[in-house]
């Protein structure tokens, strides 16, 4: 009777520890969040400036072509590759930050 009431108490016991340790476990890391949806937005906003400058430079460019700027001209279109390069770039932090996101949620 000793022998079955120590058991059953260190059984109780076993369980009680392990079911607060499972929440400890299965907690998601909020400064990893934080961070990954602190760099979403980042992102996002620099593509969002990226493409307004590519728009701006476009018509620039436009107007240095038809006013005869060919110099003017050449520098906006490097211009251009350049920001086109930096959303693509900033598109690829996106993805990438999106997939930290997802793994970080995941429980």
């Amino acid at each position: 009777m000793k022998n079955t009431c120590i058991a059953g108490c260190l059984a109780l016991m076993m369980s009680i520890s392990a079911f607060q340790a499972a929440p400890a476990m299965t907690r998601v890391p909020v400064q990893g969040i934080k961070h990954d949806v602190k760099d979403i937005r980042h992102d996002r906003r620099d593509i969002h400036q990226d493409r307004k400058d590519i728009a701006q430079d476009k018509a620039q460019l436009h107007r240095d072509i038809r006013q005869g700027r060919y110099r003017a001209a050449a520098r906006q279109a490097r211009d251009i590759a350049q920001d086109k390069k930096d959303v693509r770039q900033d598109r690829k932090d996106l993805h990438q930050d999106r997939r930290d996101l997802k793994q970080d949620v995941k429980p």
